[in-house]
């Protein structure tokens, strides 16, 4: 680890990046103050305004950049895996979040988000952004529960913000974080704030990471340059102006699939690789994982690959009148993502090892103005108009299984091309209002009311046999829905609140891009009952927050796969002969009435100066209803995929002074229920069902008094690997990350 650490010194110099904050801008969160006699005071802007997020009638969690520094989480993904109710279904192309048993279940090529992820308050749509790196950041807000009216569409099982550091006006400030560890993990990143004069500071920051793969075949190998510019212009004392620029680019491999051998299940349930493949083995192809190491794959199976490239720039004005403060964000950004699967492999012959090739390139528009109230208002409002403007094309090259004159041949079939077709967009006029009756008893009341417009082009052309051209088929899809909100809060003492609140969302409906001619699914909407308490006891040492719920849908959404033999929209003179096919498709469909249930508890206990206590328990009772296509009905009254009943996450924090500075121990572990995987599987495979299990991490870190911090980590201390995604029915498998350990030093002056 010297020579590899040595080799991230080296890289520092690498280090530049500034920051801006669209809509989160003026945020200020405090890093936890360890040591300290109370818990840290924590600031947030989850409802467009600077809010203690003990006054919030939400259910939210908050991640600082201190907390994630010391425990060394470089990715959105990993970071959010302890926050209560909440489970990240990573993919090959990405991962989607759950929480509250609402989650999308399928790539967001197919299937909107169920959360609203903003990068610095920018929207994003992508399940790719999930395995974004992190850097210069300073904190991330989770908030549970439909959030239609202050964050519209997609947004009914809440919503994620990142927000990362913004510059200061009249200071200098440098940041360094080193990082080195096992699979040849380097890892730098800095930050610089420049003040200018005491009306303008720019703050640039930068990142660079490389690490060889968790799996044999080198599958999540990552490789991560990326850099964000912010710049806070102070023209008057009531005008500010902010410009962001930020830009990653990410390749490698994300997370690979393992064959559901060995420790998960048996061989997979259909296999495309040539009998004649040098690769061929006992399995058809696939050799038997290593029992002891199911981090294992077999040589036929080489990793995806990655080139993800994405890109935002961003304004924002704020103007302060006495009456209220107007707003104006517009934004624009761009991904470049090309991957290629090798989820089955085919003849060697027709494909050199590859099964499907895809290349996307989106371009996103979006616009906010808003006015709210001035922060001294006893009556908090706030009132805008949101517009999104995207538009997303593409080719996808793929295969279809064969067997008949040459049993078990996998050759090419068609290509499928997703032309630029008229752009979605979506516009949403909403506003919210809290009215104080007394001075301990408020009320809430909100409203939006959002038009989507979608629309799907594709292209299909035969390969197998040359002369075939679909033409471009296009299809339309309109929806809107009007989301609320209502609610009453009140001050049961100084330090408690409680509150209770009806909210609903809304997820548009959409397109299964790999059916030809394009078909449409319709949007899901769902209605939020809560009830909740924040409290603060014992001096501010004691926190505990509780919260009950209950959910009610329709037209729940899920991504389902079709691979039955059936017929192709092509015609039969362009099928070659004596051949039997499969046509593999991903489809969404929309499920009938359902209701979920839970609740969750977190304690923060600060129980001596040096030592805190922080508990966290969720309930999840979330259930599927009824779904008329014959793939899906045996999910009727199922458990909702990729949600256990029951979680927590136990963690305890220690310091010692240690000469000038303070030496902490950092340790959590997050316990899980049992908890399906795949919609497809629901439990009859081994790799549908993931058991009960722990996972623990920790960290000790040693602060000087000044300058410098050195941390060291180790995260699965279990090193057991849990199953996150089941792929049915090819029978592949997506599993976490193995044991992970390494040094951090933090540089700040």
């Amino acid at each position: 680890m010297n020579k590899v650490f040595a080799k991230a010194c080296g890289v520092a110099a690498l280090a530049a990046t500034l920051h801006v904050s669209p809509g989160v801008a003026d945020i200020s969160t405090p890093a936890p103050t360890a040591g300290g006699d109370s818990l840290e005071e924590i600031v947030v802007t989850a409802q467009k305004r600077t809010e203690n997020v003990q006054t919030i009638p939400i259910a939210i969690t908050t991640i600082s950049g201190d907390e994630i520094a010391q425990r060394a989480e470089n990715h959105l993904d990993s970071t959010l895996r302890d926050v209560p109710a909440l489970q990240v279904q990573n993919t090959p192309q990405g991962g989607e979040i759950y929480i509250r048993g609402v989650g999308a279940n399928g790539d967001s090529n197919f299937i909107d988000p169920s959360v609203a992820l903003s990068f610095d308050g920018v929207y994003s749509g992508r399940s790719e952004r999930l395995g974004t790196g992190l850097y210069d950041i300073d904190h991330i807000e989770v908030l549970r529960g439909p959030q239609g009216t202050i964050y519209g569409r997609d947004a009914d099982a809440g919503a994620v913000n990142v927000i990362s550091n913004s510059p200061i006006i009249g200071s200098s400030e440098t940041r360094i974080n080193l990082q080195a560890g096992n699979y040849d993990l380097v890892h730098v990143d800095a930050a610089q704030n420049i003040p200018i004069n005491d009306q303008l500071a720019l703050r640039i920051a930068a990142e660079r990471e490389d690490r060889h793969g968790y799996f044999t075949n080198d599958g999540f190998a990552s490789h991560v340059g990326a850099v964000r510019f912010k710049a806070l212009y102070l023209p008057t004392d009531d005008v500010s102006v902010q410009f962001l620029a930020d830009y990653s680019h990410q390749t490698g491999h994300l997370a690979t699939t393992v064959a559901a051998t060995g420790p998960f299940a048996g061989p997979p349930a259909f296999v495309f690789n040539s009998s004649t493949d040098s690769c061929a083995g006992a399995n058809g192809g696939w050799l038997d994982a290593e029992p002891n190491n199911p981090w294992y794959v077999d040589p036929c199976h080489p990793a995806d690959s990655i080139d993800y490239k994405f890109a935002t720039f961003a304004f924002q004005v704020d103007y302060s009148m006495p009456w209220g403060t107007l707003t104006v964000i517009p934004t624009y950004s761009y991904d470049r993502r090309s991957d290629i699967t090798n989820l089955v492999v085919g003849d060697d012959a027709f494909f050199g090892g590859s099964l499907m090739s895809t290349v996307d390139a989106e371009d996103q528009k979006t616009g906010e103005v808003r006015l709210t109230s001035p922060a001294a208002s006893r009556i908090k409002w706030v009132a805008g108009y949101y517009y999104l403007w995207t538009n997303n094309g593409g080719t996808f090259s793929g295969t279809t299984a064969y067997s008949g004159s040459v049993a078990g041949v996998t050759e090419p079939l068609f290509n499928v091309t997703s032309l630029d077709a008229p752009a979605t967009t979506s516009k949403a006029p909403f506003g919210q209002i809290t009215y104080p009756v007394t001075d301990t008893f408020r009320v809430t009341g909100g409203l939006r009311f959002t038009q989507d417009s979608k629309a799907e082009s594709d292209n299909v052309v035969s390969v197998a046999v040359p002369g075939y051209n679909s033409g471009v088929q296009t299809a339309h899809l309109n929806s809107s829905a009007t989301t609320y909100k209502a609610g009453v809060e009140l001050d049961a003492a100084p330090q408690s609140m409680l509150y209770a609140q009806v909210s609903t969302g809304y997820k548009a409906g959409g397109f299964d891009t790999t059916a030809t001619p394009p078909t449409s699914y319709q949007p899901e909407h769902v209605t939020a009952f809560e009830i909740g308490s924040k409290n603060r006891f014992l001096d501010g040492k004691l926190q505990i927050n509780g919260d009950i719920y209950e959910y009610r849908y329709t037209d729940m959404q899920v991504q389902f796969s079709n691979s039955a033999v059936s017929a192709l929209p092509i015609p039969a003179a362009y099928i070659p002969a004596d051949t039997v096919y499969s046509y593999f498709q991903q489809y969404v469909a929309n499920g009938g009435s359902a209701t979920n249930k839970g609740a969750e508890f977190e304690l923060r206990y600060r129980f001596t100066p040096n030592d805190e206590l922080d508990l966290s328990a969720a309930y999840v009772n979330a259930h599927y209803g009824n779904f008329t296509q014959p793939e899906l009905t045996g999910l009727n009254g199922e458990r909702v995929a990729a949600t256990p009943e029951n979680s927590g996450v136990l963690g305890y924090d220690h310091d010692w002074a240690l000469g000038d500075g303070k030496l902490s121990l950092q340790a959590n572990s997050k316990i899980s229920g049992q908890y399906f995987t795949s919609v497809g599987s629901r439990g009859t495979n081994d790799y549908g069902t993931q058991k009960a299990y722990t996972r623990s991490d920790a960290s000790m870190t040693y602060r000087a008094a000044t300058l410098y911090s050195v941390s060291a980590w180790v995260k699965n201390i279990e090193n057991k690997a849990q199953l996150q995604y089941g792929d049915y029915p090819l029978s592949r498998v997506v599993i976490n990350t193995p044991r992970t350990y390494g040094l951090n030093v933090n540089l700040h002056f």
